[in-house]
């Protein structure tokens, strides 16, 4: 078992303040690598609040926790509505300058850039109400972002006040090379729909090498996994899709917006995290329990990036043709995605990424691996397929089918775990 703490072999490396700093130093094949990096956050009785905040959020979060089937004793962590505003700093910022210029735009938010380009101003849009859900969205956004300031793979965030944020500027969505051909949500047509390539001729609608695929969805799991073993409690990203993630001009993948983010409540009584839930929500990149409204946990983040692996191996969305609705109904009755059979069995590389999106649409989130075993076997097949490409050997038939089966053993038996 790869993940699990061993405190045989050799030390840890002596530099780094903490014993997470310090392991980042060990070679990854090193079985106690994933524990000592990516171990989940541990809550102790003095992290968690049992009042300081009114009763009627109290009862309206004991009320959400009770649907999620986890009763009144879920308590916030210490630090869930810790505020770190810089309101003069925003203050001063005058956003008539003729060479601040608008870049980009999401659903709830603007994107400005600065003269220097060194940051971006992220402002709520005005088809919006500036509400008490808002202050909270946009807050969670920056308090998130404050709290990983530490981890590489993380936007770093420069100031926030009420529902605006500063945040260092990066252009680069990598989004546009997953699916280099975009389309509009509302008209997807039954044409696009995926069909088994004729002819044997497999060919990926985005132009990435077989290299870049795996280390980008190395990169999109580690920074998952930062959020979910976060030392002081996990945090849930609840909007995993290729958009949240950008790349520095120094070629670091990092992620961002997290104003859905779901910092877990903890239950003293029994030791674990609560469960929550958003309501029944629409969405190509949703898991079934978020779709069927059922309770919810950090699982969710693991479907959905199977969804931004499915179209870093492919090239094309989930459910490419369907609306909104009709994917939903796909998830629900679990037709997963179309892949094509040849991908299986083509390459190493191309066969390990099919068999690790498959791993991630474990349909029961119970049996579902967390994140920490998928950058476990991404890490795998890097290496793997690094050692198959100096040995040219990655397209040899025989082989490759006999590491695959390697690779199917592996990942059963982290299944069974």
């Amino acid at each position: 078992i790869f993940w699990q703490a061993d405190e045989s072999g050799p030390p840890l490396p002596l530099y780094g303040d903490t014993v997470q700093e310090r392991a980042k130093g060990i070679d990854f094949f090193d079985k106690r690598y994933n524990s000592w990096v990516w171990g989940e956050g541990d809550i102790s009785q003095d992290d968690f609040n049992d009042d300081g905040h009114d009763d009627d959020t109290i009862a309206s979060y004991t009320k959400i926790e009770n649907n999620g089937g986890d009763g009144s004793h879920c308590h916030f962590v210490g630090w869930h509505y810790d505020v770190f505003p810089s309101c003069n700093n925003m203050h001063e910022i005058d956003l008539s300058y003729r060479h601040d210029r608008l870049i980009g735009h999401g659903y709830y938010r603007n994107v400005w850039i600065r003269e220097d380009k060194t940051h971006v101003i992220k402002t709520m849009s005005f088809e919006h109400d500036f509400d008490g859900e808002q202050y909270t969205n946009q807050g969670n956004d920056a308090l998130v972002m404050e709290k990983l300031t530490g981890s590489p793979l993380v936007v770093d965030v420069y100031g926030y006040c009420g529902t605006t944020v500063i945040t260092e500027a990066i252009s680069h969505e990598i989004a546009g090379e997953i699916v280099p051909s975009d389309y509009d949500d509302d008209d997807k047509g039954e044409s696009n729909i995926q069909e088994e390539s004729p002819d044997g001729d497999l060919k990926s609608d985005n132009k990435l090498s077989m290299d870049e695929k795996l280390q980008i969805a190395l990169e999109m799991a580690e920074s998952l996994a930062d959020l979910h073993g976060f030392k002081d409690g996990v945090i849930v990203h609840d909007d995993v899709q290729p958009e949240q993630w950008l790349r520095t001009s120094e070629g670091v993948l990092k992620i961002n917006d997290f104003n859905r983010a779901e910092v877990m409540l903890w239950n003293n009584e029994e030791g674990k995290y609560c469960k929550y839930r958003n309501g029944g929500i629409m969405g190509h990149y949703r898991s079934p329990e978020e779709t069927q409204d059922l309770p919810l946990n950090e699982k969710i983040d693991v479907y959905s990036v199977g969804n931004n692996f499915y179209a870093i191996l492919t090239g094309r969305w989930i459910y490419d043709g369907y609306s909104d609705r009709g994917a939903r109904e796909k998830i629900n009755n679990h037709e997963l995605p179309f892949i094509d059979p040849l991908y299986r069995n083509h390459t190493y590389a191309e066969g390990a990424l099919a068999r690790v999106i498959e791993f991630c649409y474990v349909y029961d989130p119970e049996e579902r691996p967390d994140i920490f075993k998928i950058v476990h076997v991404l890490r795998l097949a890097i290496h793997e397929h690094q050692f198959l490409k100096t040995r040219k050997q990655e397209n040899d038939p025989d082989i490759v089918g006999h590491k695959l089966e390697q690779f199917d053993s592996l990942i059963q038996s982290l299944k069974v775990d």
